[in-house]
Protein backbone atom coordinates (compact mmCIF):
# COMPACT_ATOMS: atom_id res chain seq x y z
CA UNK A 1 0.00 0.00 0.00
CA UNK A 2 2.10 2.81 -1.34
CA UNK A 3 -0.13 5.62 -2.66
CA UNK A 4 -1.47 8.71 -0.89
CA UNK A 5 -4.91 7.13 -0.61
CA UNK A 6 -3.41 3.94 0.80
CA UNK A 7 -1.89 5.85 3.71
CA UNK A 8 -5.41 6.78 4.77
CA UNK A 9 -7.23 3.55 3.91
CA UNK A 10 -4.67 1.35 5.67
CA UNK A 11 -4.47 3.49 8.83
CA UNK A 12 -6.97 1.35 10.76
CA UNK A 13 -4.66 -1.64 10.18
CA UNK A 14 -1.10 -0.30 10.17
CA UNK A 15 -0.12 2.13 12.92
CA UNK A 16 2.92 4.39 13.16
CA UNK A 17 5.32 5.29 15.93
CA UNK A 18 3.81 8.78 16.30
CA UNK A 19 0.70 10.79 15.52
CA UNK A 20 0.41 14.57 15.15
CA UNK A 21 -1.37 17.30 17.07
CA UNK A 22 -3.17 20.20 15.43
CA UNK A 23 0.07 22.19 15.16
CA UNK A 24 1.85 19.37 13.35
CA UNK A 25 3.96 18.35 16.35
CA UNK A 26 4.66 14.68 16.94
CA UNK A 27 2.76 13.09 19.81
CA UNK A 28 3.28 9.57 21.22
CA UNK A 29 1.59 6.53 19.76
CA UNK A 30 3.47 3.24 19.37
CA UNK A 31 6.49 5.18 20.58
CA UNK A 32 5.59 6.44 24.06
CA UNK A 33 8.51 8.87 24.40
CA UNK A 34 11.81 9.81 22.84
CA UNK A 35 15.06 11.58 23.57
CA UNK A 36 16.78 13.56 20.83
CA UNK A 37 20.46 14.42 21.32
CA UNK A 38 21.83 16.46 18.42
CA UNK A 39 25.36 16.59 19.84
CA UNK A 40 25.51 12.79 20.12
CA UNK A 41 23.67 12.37 16.78
CA UNK A 42 21.19 9.99 18.41
CA UNK A 43 17.45 9.48 18.81
CA UNK A 44 16.27 7.06 21.50
CA UNK A 45 12.74 5.67 21.21
CA UNK A 46 10.81 4.21 24.14
CA UNK A 47 8.06 1.89 22.90
CA UNK A 48 4.57 1.08 24.11
CA UNK A 49 4.32 -2.28 25.90
CA UNK A 50 1.58 -4.89 25.56
CA UNK A 51 1.04 -4.40 21.81
CA UNK A 52 0.78 -7.32 19.40
CA UNK A 53 0.68 -7.57 15.64
CA UNK A 54 -2.37 -9.16 14.06
CA UNK A 55 -0.50 -12.46 13.67
CA UNK A 56 -0.07 -12.62 17.46
CA UNK A 57 3.63 -11.73 17.53
CA UNK A 58 4.98 -9.02 19.81
CA UNK A 59 5.50 -5.42 18.81
CA UNK A 60 8.87 -4.69 20.38
CA UNK A 61 12.28 -3.14 19.77
CA UNK A 62 13.39 -5.97 17.50
CA UNK A 63 10.34 -5.41 15.28
CA UNK A 64 10.94 -1.65 15.13
CA UNK A 65 14.62 -2.19 14.29
CA UNK A 66 13.62 -4.55 11.48
CA UNK A 67 11.05 -2.12 10.04
CA UNK A 68 13.44 0.85 10.13
CA UNK A 69 16.28 -1.13 8.59
CA UNK A 70 13.97 -2.29 5.81
CA UNK A 71 13.08 1.31 5.09
CA UNK A 72 16.71 2.43 5.16
CA UNK A 73 17.84 -0.39 2.90
CA UNK A 74 15.05 0.32 0.43
CA UNK A 75 17.26 3.16 -0.75
CA UNK A 76 15.20 6.22 0.04
CA UNK A 77 17.49 9.26 -0.42
CA UNK A 78 16.06 11.06 2.63
CA UNK A 79 17.64 8.61 5.08
CA UNK A 80 21.41 8.18 5.41
CA UNK A 81 22.54 4.65 4.56
CA UNK A 82 25.00 4.82 7.46
CA UNK A 83 22.24 5.27 10.07
CA UNK A 84 22.37 2.46 12.65
CA UNK A 85 19.37 1.08 14.56
CA UNK A 86 20.19 -0.68 17.84
CA UNK A 87 18.05 -2.68 20.26
CA UNK A 88 18.87 -1.36 23.73
CA UNK A 89 16.28 -3.52 25.50
CA UNK A 90 12.95 -5.11 24.58
CA UNK A 91 11.21 -1.74 24.37
CA UNK A 92 14.01 0.72 23.57
CA UNK A 93 15.57 1.48 20.17
CA UNK A 94 18.57 3.75 19.68
CA UNK A 95 19.13 5.47 16.34
CA UNK A 96 22.66 6.71 15.60
CA UNK A 97 23.34 8.90 12.57
CA UNK A 98 26.73 9.38 10.89
CA UNK A 99 25.99 13.12 10.94
CA UNK A 100 23.23 14.98 12.74
CA UNK A 101 20.16 15.55 10.59
CA UNK A 102 17.10 17.17 12.19
CA UNK A 103 14.76 15.73 9.54
CA UNK A 104 15.39 12.14 10.58
CA UNK A 105 13.11 11.96 13.61
CA UNK A 106 10.11 12.92 11.53
CA UNK A 107 11.17 10.64 8.73
CA UNK A 108 11.67 7.46 10.75
CA UNK A 109 8.56 7.91 12.92
CA UNK A 110 6.01 9.31 10.47
CA UNK A 111 2.98 7.41 9.24
CA UNK A 112 3.85 8.65 5.74
CA UNK A 113 7.33 7.19 5.67
CA UNK A 114 9.44 4.91 7.85
CA UNK A 115 7.26 4.95 10.96
CA UNK A 116 4.65 2.44 9.78
CA UNK A 117 5.02 -0.84 11.65
CA UNK A 118 4.25 -4.26 10.14
CA UNK A 119 4.98 -7.75 11.43
CA UNK A 120 8.46 -9.09 10.57
CA UNK A 121 7.23 -12.63 11.23
CA UNK A 122 4.31 -12.26 8.81
CA UNK A 123 6.66 -10.87 6.19
CA UNK A 124 9.01 -13.82 6.64
CA UNK A 125 6.14 -16.31 6.27
CA UNK A 126 4.58 -14.62 3.22
CA UNK A 127 2.66 -17.35 1.36
CA UNK A 128 4.30 -18.45 -1.88
CA UNK A 129 7.21 -16.02 -1.57
CA UNK A 130 10.45 -17.22 -3.16
CA UNK A 131 12.55 -14.19 -2.23
CA UNK A 132 12.51 -10.90 -0.31
CA UNK A 133 10.94 -8.98 -3.18
CA UNK A 134 8.03 -11.43 -3.18
CA UNK A 135 7.71 -10.92 0.58
CA UNK A 136 7.71 -7.13 0.15
CA UNK A 137 5.04 -7.36 -2.54
CA UNK A 138 2.90 -9.65 -0.39
CA UNK A 139 3.09 -7.34 2.63
CA UNK A 140 2.22 -4.31 0.49
CA UNK A 141 -0.99 -6.08 -0.52
CA UNK A 142 -1.72 -7.95 2.73
CA UNK A 143 -0.72 -5.63 5.60
CA UNK A 144 -0.25 -7.14 9.06
CA UNK A 145 -0.09 -4.31 11.57
CA UNK A 146 -1.07 -3.47 15.15
CA UNK A 147 -4.21 -1.43 14.47
CA UNK A 148 -7.81 -1.71 15.67
CA UNK A 149 -8.89 -3.47 12.46
CA UNK A 150 -7.41 -6.47 10.66
CA UNK A 151 -6.96 -6.68 6.92
CA UNK A 152 -9.40 -9.06 5.19
CA UNK A 153 -9.19 -8.47 1.45
CA UNK A 154 -8.33 -6.00 -1.29
CA UNK A 155 -10.00 -6.17 -4.69
CA UNK A 156 -7.79 -3.67 -6.49
CA UNK A 157 -10.40 -1.79 -8.48
CA UNK A 158 -13.38 -2.13 -6.15
CA UNK A 159 -12.80 -2.28 -2.40
CA UNK A 160 -10.67 -2.90 0.70
CA UNK A 161 -12.20 -4.76 3.65
CA UNK A 162 -11.11 -4.76 7.32
CA UNK A 163 -12.64 -6.45 10.35
CA UNK A 164 -12.57 -5.56 14.04
CA UNK A 165 -9.45 -6.62 15.96
CA UNK A 166 -10.82 -8.25 19.16
CA UNK A 167 -7.33 -8.20 20.72
CA UNK A 168 -6.63 -4.51 20.23
CA UNK A 169 -4.44 -3.19 23.04
CA UNK A 170 -6.82 -0.33 23.94
CA UNK A 171 -9.51 -2.13 25.90
CA UNK A 172 -13.09 -1.62 24.76
CA UNK A 173 -12.05 -0.37 21.32
CA UNK A 174 -12.70 -0.20 18.42
CA UNK A 175 -16.42 0.53 18.41
CA UNK A 176 -17.14 -0.40 14.80
CA UNK A 177 -17.39 -4.03 13.67
CA UNK A 178 -15.54 -3.39 10.44
CA UNK A 179 -14.51 -0.89 7.77
CA UNK A 180 -14.88 -1.12 4.02
CA UNK A 181 -13.30 1.32 1.58
CA UNK A 182 -15.08 1.37 -1.78
CA UNK A 183 -12.90 2.44 -4.70
CA UNK A 184 -14.99 4.77 -6.87
CA UNK A 185 -13.08 6.51 -9.65
CA UNK A 186 -16.01 8.56 -10.97
CA UNK A 187 -16.72 11.60 -8.78
CA UNK A 188 -20.33 11.77 -9.95
CA UNK A 189 -20.88 8.18 -8.83
CA UNK A 190 -19.19 8.89 -5.50
CA UNK A 191 -21.34 11.98 -5.00
CA UNK A 192 -24.51 10.02 -5.74
CA UNK A 193 -23.47 7.32 -3.27
CA UNK A 194 -22.94 9.95 -0.59
CA UNK A 195 -26.32 11.55 -1.21
CA UNK A 196 -28.00 8.12 -1.09
CA UNK A 197 -26.20 7.41 2.23
CA UNK A 198 -24.55 4.36 0.70
CA UNK A 199 -21.17 5.58 1.95
CA UNK A 200 -20.20 7.44 5.11
CA UNK A 201 -17.23 9.43 3.82
CA UNK A 202 -15.50 10.22 0.54
CA UNK A 203 -12.08 11.77 0.28
CA UNK A 204 -9.82 13.43 -2.31
CA UNK A 205 -12.88 15.29 -3.53
CA UNK A 206 -12.62 17.56 -6.60
CA UNK A 207 -13.72 21.21 -6.30
CA UNK A 208 -17.02 20.98 -8.17
CA UNK A 209 -18.03 17.86 -6.24
CA UNK A 210 -17.11 19.56 -2.97
CA UNK A 211 -19.14 22.63 -3.93
CA UNK A 212 -22.23 20.59 -4.81
CA UNK A 213 -22.13 18.37 -1.71
CA UNK A 214 -21.40 21.27 0.62
CA UNK A 215 -24.40 23.11 -0.86
CA UNK A 216 -26.48 19.98 -0.22
CA UNK A 217 -25.66 20.20 3.49
CA UNK A 218 -22.83 17.70 3.81
CA UNK A 219 -19.84 18.39 6.04
CA UNK A 220 -16.71 19.50 4.16
CA UNK A 221 -13.36 18.58 5.69
CA UNK A 222 -10.62 20.64 4.04
CA UNK A 223 -6.96 20.33 5.04
CA UNK A 224 -5.30 23.67 4.32
CA UNK A 225 -1.93 23.14 5.99
CA UNK A 226 0.47 20.25 6.44
CA UNK A 227 0.94 17.46 3.93
CA UNK A 228 -0.88 19.31 1.18
CA UNK A 229 0.46 19.46 -2.37
CA UNK A 230 2.22 22.41 -3.96
CA UNK A 231 1.28 21.93 -7.61
CA UNK A 232 4.11 23.39 -9.65
CA UNK A 233 5.58 23.81 -13.12
CA UNK A 234 9.08 22.31 -13.09
CA UNK A 235 11.49 22.94 -16.01
CA UNK A 236 14.28 20.62 -17.14
CA UNK A 237 16.94 23.07 -15.98
CA UNK A 238 19.63 20.36 -15.77
CA UNK A 239 19.49 19.77 -19.53
CA UNK A 240 22.15 22.06 -21.05
CA UNK A 241 20.40 21.92 -24.46
CA UNK A 242 17.06 23.03 -23.05
CA UNK A 243 15.88 26.67 -23.24
CA UNK A 244 14.98 26.22 -19.56
CA UNK A 245 18.68 25.90 -18.68
CA UNK A 246 18.65 29.71 -18.93
CA UNK A 247 17.42 31.29 -15.71
CA UNK A 248 15.79 34.13 -17.63
CA UNK A 249 13.45 31.65 -19.31
CA UNK A 250 12.63 30.11 -15.94
CA UNK A 251 11.91 33.58 -14.57
CA UNK A 252 9.67 34.18 -17.56
CA UNK A 253 7.53 31.19 -16.55
CA UNK A 254 6.99 32.70 -13.11
CA UNK A 255 5.97 36.04 -14.60
CA UNK A 256 3.74 34.40 -17.21
CA UNK A 257 1.48 32.35 -14.92
CA UNK A 258 -1.49 34.06 -13.29
CA UNK A 259 -1.92 31.63 -10.42
CA UNK A 260 -4.63 33.70 -8.74
CA UNK A 261 -6.79 33.44 -11.86
CA UNK A 262 -6.23 29.67 -11.86
CA UNK A 263 -7.18 29.35 -8.18
CA UNK A 264 -10.26 31.53 -8.66
CA UNK A 265 -11.58 29.89 -11.82
CA UNK A 266 -10.58 26.23 -11.54
CA UNK A 267 -10.66 25.91 -7.73
CA UNK A 268 -13.60 28.29 -7.29
CA UNK A 269 -11.52 30.62 -5.12
CA UNK A 270 -12.03 28.28 -2.18
CA UNK A 271 -10.46 24.88 -2.66
CA UNK A 272 -6.86 25.90 -3.40
CA UNK A 273 -4.64 28.92 -2.77
CA UNK A 274 -2.34 30.71 -5.22
CA UNK A 275 1.26 30.41 -3.97
CA UNK A 276 4.76 31.30 -5.10
CA UNK A 277 6.57 29.55 -2.27
CA UNK A 278 6.43 25.90 -1.22
CA UNK A 279 4.17 26.61 1.72
CA UNK A 280 0.53 27.01 2.54
CA UNK A 281 -0.55 30.68 2.73
CA UNK A 282 -0.68 30.91 6.54
CA UNK A 283 2.40 28.78 7.22
CA UNK A 284 5.45 30.26 8.93
CA UNK A 285 7.47 28.44 6.28
CA UNK A 286 6.81 31.44 4.00
CA UNK A 287 9.87 33.70 3.81
CA UNK A 288 8.68 37.12 5.03
CA UNK A 289 10.90 39.07 2.60
CA UNK A 290 10.12 36.96 -0.48
CA UNK A 291 9.52 39.29 -3.47
CA UNK A 292 8.47 36.73 -6.04
CA UNK A 293 7.14 37.33 -9.53
CA UNK A 294 3.89 39.25 -9.98
CA UNK A 295 1.84 38.33 -13.04
CA UNK A 296 3.40 40.25 -15.93
CA UNK A 297 3.10 38.61 -19.38
CA UNK A 298 4.95 41.51 -21.08
CA UNK A 299 7.93 41.08 -18.74
CA UNK A 300 7.82 37.32 -19.38
CA UNK A 301 7.98 37.85 -23.15
CA UNK A 302 10.84 40.33 -22.73
CA UNK A 303 12.88 37.81 -20.72
CA UNK A 304 12.31 35.09 -23.32
CA UNK A 305 13.68 37.45 -25.97
CA UNK A 306 16.66 38.44 -23.78
CA UNK A 307 17.46 34.76 -23.34
CA UNK A 308 17.98 34.44 -27.10
CA UNK A 309 14.49 33.57 -28.30
CA UNK A 310 13.06 36.76 -29.87
CA UNK A 311 10.52 34.68 -31.78
CA UNK A 312 9.80 32.38 -28.86
CA UNK A 313 10.26 28.61 -28.90
CA UNK A 314 8.36 25.33 -28.67
CA UNK A 315 8.45 22.81 -25.85
CA UNK A 316 6.32 20.22 -24.05
CA UNK A 317 4.31 20.18 -20.82
CA UNK A 318 3.64 16.82 -19.17
CA UNK A 319 0.84 16.29 -16.68
CA UNK A 320 -1.01 13.37 -15.23
CA UNK A 321 -4.42 12.53 -16.67
CA UNK A 322 -6.36 13.82 -13.64
CA UNK A 323 -9.03 16.16 -14.98
CA UNK A 324 -8.19 19.03 -12.64
CA UNK A 325 -4.49 18.83 -13.54
CA UNK A 326 -5.27 18.84 -17.25
CA UNK A 327 -7.51 21.87 -16.74
CA UNK A 328 -4.75 23.77 -14.91
CA UNK A 329 -2.18 22.87 -17.55
CA UNK A 330 -4.52 23.97 -20.32
CA UNK A 331 -4.73 27.37 -18.64
CA UNK A 332 -0.94 27.46 -18.18
CA UNK A 333 -0.48 26.53 -21.84
CA UNK A 334 -2.42 29.64 -22.90
CA UNK A 335 -0.52 31.86 -20.46
CA UNK A 336 2.89 30.65 -21.62
CA UNK A 337 1.90 31.24 -25.23
CA UNK A 338 1.53 34.95 -24.48
CA UNK A 339 5.19 34.93 -23.40
CA UNK A 340 6.29 33.21 -26.60
CA UNK A 341 6.57 29.71 -25.12
CA UNK A 342 4.40 27.34 -27.14
CA UNK A 343 3.96 24.01 -25.38
CA UNK A 344 2.37 20.77 -26.47
CA UNK A 345 0.28 19.48 -23.56
CA UNK A 346 0.81 15.76 -23.00
CA UNK A 347 -1.45 14.05 -20.42
CA UNK A 348 0.52 11.02 -19.25
CA UNK A 349 -0.58 7.88 -17.43
CA UNK A 350 0.57 7.68 -13.82
CA UNK A 351 3.23 4.90 -14.14
CA UNK A 352 5.00 6.68 -17.00
CA UNK A 353 4.67 10.05 -15.29
CA UNK A 354 6.14 8.74 -12.04
CA UNK A 355 8.99 7.12 -13.96
CA UNK A 356 9.86 10.46 -15.57
CA UNK A 357 9.97 12.31 -12.25
CA UNK A 358 11.62 9.51 -10.23
CA UNK A 359 15.35 9.53 -9.58
CA UNK A 360 15.57 6.06 -11.11
CA UNK A 361 13.93 7.25 -14.34
CA UNK A 362 15.31 9.19 -17.26
CA UNK A 363 13.84 12.57 -16.40
CA UNK A 364 11.83 14.63 -18.88
CA UNK A 365 12.33 17.19 -21.62
CA UNK A 366 10.59 20.53 -21.28
CA UNK A 367 8.14 21.10 -18.42
CA UNK A 368 6.35 18.85 -15.97
CA UNK A 369 3.38 19.67 -13.73
CA UNK A 370 4.11 17.90 -10.49
CA UNK A 371 3.32 18.09 -6.77
CA UNK A 372 6.03 18.66 -4.17
CA UNK A 373 4.59 17.89 -0.75
CA UNK A 374 4.36 20.57 1.93
CA UNK A 375 5.35 19.01 5.26
CA UNK A 376 5.02 20.51 8.72
CA UNK A 377 8.80 20.10 8.96
CA UNK A 378 10.24 22.95 6.84
CA UNK A 379 13.60 21.30 6.17
CA UNK A 380 12.03 17.97 5.20
CA UNK A 381 9.91 19.81 2.64
CA UNK A 382 13.02 21.08 0.88
CA UNK A 383 15.25 18.03 1.33
CA UNK A 384 12.57 15.85 -0.32
CA UNK A 385 12.32 18.23 -3.29
CA UNK A 386 15.76 19.70 -4.04
CA UNK A 387 19.40 18.69 -3.95
CA UNK A 388 21.10 15.31 -3.49
CA UNK A 389 18.48 13.96 -1.06
CA UNK A 390 15.48 14.84 -3.24
CA UNK A 391 12.94 12.06 -3.48
CA UNK A 392 12.46 12.83 -7.18
CA UNK A 393 13.35 15.35 -9.92
CA UNK A 394 17.13 14.82 -9.58
CA UNK A 395 17.62 13.84 -13.23
CA UNK A 396 16.10 17.03 -14.64
CA UNK A 397 16.55 19.82 -12.05
CA UNK A 398 19.87 21.53 -11.44
CA UNK A 399 21.41 21.48 -7.98
CA UNK A 400 23.07 24.87 -7.46
CA UNK A 401 25.88 24.75 -4.92
CA UNK A 402 24.24 27.56 -2.98
CA UNK A 403 21.07 25.45 -2.57
CA UNK A 404 22.97 22.30 -1.59
CA UNK A 405 24.99 24.22 1.03
CA UNK A 406 21.85 25.81 2.51
CA UNK A 407 20.18 22.38 2.67
CA UNK A 408 23.15 20.95 4.53
CA UNK A 409 23.11 23.82 7.02
CA UNK A 410 19.37 23.46 7.56
CA UNK A 411 19.60 19.74 8.24
CA UNK A 412 22.54 20.24 10.59
CA UNK A 413 20.64 22.77 12.73
CA UNK A 414 19.94 21.37 16.22
CA UNK A 415 16.15 21.69 15.90
CA UNK A 416 13.38 22.78 13.54
CA UNK A 417 12.96 26.24 14.98
CA UNK A 418 16.59 27.15 14.40
CA UNK A 419 16.35 25.68 10.89
CA UNK A 420 13.36 27.82 9.93
CA UNK A 421 15.34 30.90 8.90
CA UNK A 422 17.52 28.75 6.66
CA UNK A 423 14.32 27.36 5.15
CA UNK A 424 13.33 30.95 4.36
CA UNK A 425 16.64 31.35 2.53
CA UNK A 426 15.84 28.18 0.60
CA UNK A 427 12.49 29.61 -0.49
CA UNK A 428 14.26 32.61 -1.98
CA UNK A 429 17.05 30.57 -3.56
CA UNK A 430 14.85 27.90 -5.12
CA UNK A 431 11.82 29.93 -6.21
CA UNK A 432 13.22 33.44 -6.59
CA UNK A 433 16.92 33.39 -7.53
CA UNK A 434 17.18 30.15 -9.49
CA UNK A 435 13.48 29.54 -10.30
CA UNK A 436 13.94 25.79 -10.01
CA UNK A 437 10.17 25.50 -10.12
CA UNK A 438 7.16 27.78 -10.35
CA UNK A 439 4.53 26.99 -7.70
CA UNK A 440 1.02 27.51 -9.02
CA UNK A 441 -1.46 26.48 -6.31
CA UNK A 442 -1.45 24.73 -2.95
CA UNK A 443 -4.40 22.38 -3.28
CA UNK A 444 -6.49 21.64 -0.23
CA UNK A 445 -7.10 17.96 0.43
CA UNK A 446 -10.83 17.58 0.90
CA UNK A 447 -13.20 14.99 2.26
CA UNK A 448 -16.96 14.94 2.66
CA UNK A 449 -18.63 12.93 5.42
CA UNK A 450 -22.04 12.10 6.78
CA UNK A 451 -23.02 13.94 9.95
CA UNK A 452 -23.69 10.66 11.74
CA UNK A 453 -20.02 9.58 11.51
CA UNK A 454 -18.53 10.66 14.85
CA UNK A 455 -15.10 11.02 16.49
CA UNK A 456 -13.19 9.72 13.46
CA UNK A 457 -11.10 12.90 13.15
CA UNK A 458 -10.68 12.25 9.43
CA UNK A 459 -8.89 15.09 7.61
CA UNK A 460 -8.55 17.03 10.86
CA UNK A 461 -4.78 17.41 10.72
CA UNK A 462 -3.43 15.28 7.87
CA UNK A 463 -4.93 13.28 5.02
CA UNK A 464 -3.47 10.05 6.35
CA UNK A 465 -4.19 10.49 10.06
CA UNK A 466 -7.47 9.62 11.71
CA UNK A 467 -8.67 7.76 14.81
CA UNK A 468 -10.40 4.58 13.60
CA UNK A 469 -10.43 3.12 17.11
CA UNK A 470 -12.68 6.01 18.28
CA UNK A 471 -15.03 6.20 15.27
CA UNK A 472 -18.72 5.33 15.68
CA UNK A 473 -22.01 5.80 13.85
CA UNK A 474 -24.78 7.83 15.48
CA UNK A 475 -27.67 6.08 13.77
Amino acid sequence: MLGYQDYCTSRQCVEALVRYDNQGKEIPWLAESWNIDASAKTITLKLKKGVKFHDGTDFNAAAVKWNLEKYRDFGRPEINKGTVFEVVDDYTVKVTMPAWDNTQFGFITSMASGGNMVSPAAWQKAPGAANDKDRDDWMSNNPVGTGPFKFVSWAKTTKQVYTKNPDYYIKGKPYLDGIQWDIIADQLVASAAMQAKEVDVIFYVLPNTAKDLEAAGFQLLPIKDGWILCKSIIPDSANPKSPFANVKVRQAISYAIDNKAIADSLYLGKYAAPVQQIASPKSDLNAPDFKGYPYDPAKAKQLVAEAGFPNGFKSTLYTQTDQSDVAVCTAVQAMLAKAGITVDLIPTDTPKFMQMSANTGGGWEGLIYSYPRIDFDPVLTFSRTFGPTAQQYQKSVIQPEEVVTALQKAKAAPDRESAKKIAWDLQKLCMEKYCLMTPVVATYNMAIKQKFLKDDRLFEVLTHQWYPEDAWLDK
